[in-house]
């Protein structure tokens, strides 16, 4: 799984002719709340441009690996979707709670490159234990249910 806020912000290389083409941006998402793809701040030519998911070869914390430039698109056709918002993003800075207890707050998401489906969310106990044991990755499909204050997870 790919982490959202460690995907945004990192440079786009072709894999052909191994030069940078812009960098990936905002998620894009369909009406089912899937990722379809990223805009790419930066991209030669006239107006914002995005790269579907299916164009990108591999995600990594240095680069985004596309094969081509022609994988670059204008908006175009997918403009009305920018509006579209996963309400999965809102939850980031959410308090989470189990059995009661306070277990951290989500400082990201998690999605699966393959589908563009957001399937985790990570959660930081604390500057200082996320040092020492590392940030959690809990999946959605564990019993997750978000109330309007905070997120409530299965007990562990």
């Amino acid at each position: 799984m790919i982490r959202l806020l460690e995907a945004r912000g990192v440079p786009v290389v072709c894999l052909k002719g191994e030069h940078r083409v812009g960098y990936l941006g905002e998620p894009i998402y369909n009406e089912d709340d899937e990722i379809r793809g990223f805009l790419v701040d930066g991209a030669k030519g006239v107006g914002r441009r995005y790269v579907e998911l299916d164009d990108i070869l591999r995600i990594e914390k240095e680069s985004c690996i596309i094969y081509s430039e022609q994988s670059i698109r204008k908006l175009g056709r997918i403009k009305p979707m920018l509006k579209n918002k996963s309400p999965l993003e809102q939850v980031i800075g959410r308090d989470v709670v189990s059995g009661g207890k306070h277990v951290g707050i989500v400082r990201d998401l998690a999605f699966d490159m393959e589908t563009g489906v957001i399937e985790g969310i990570e959660l930081s106990r604390g500057f200082m234990e996320d040092i020492r044991t590392g940030r959690r990755l809990v999946p959605i499909r564990e019993g997750i249910r978000m109330e309007d204050e905070q997120i409530t997870i299965k007990e562990e």
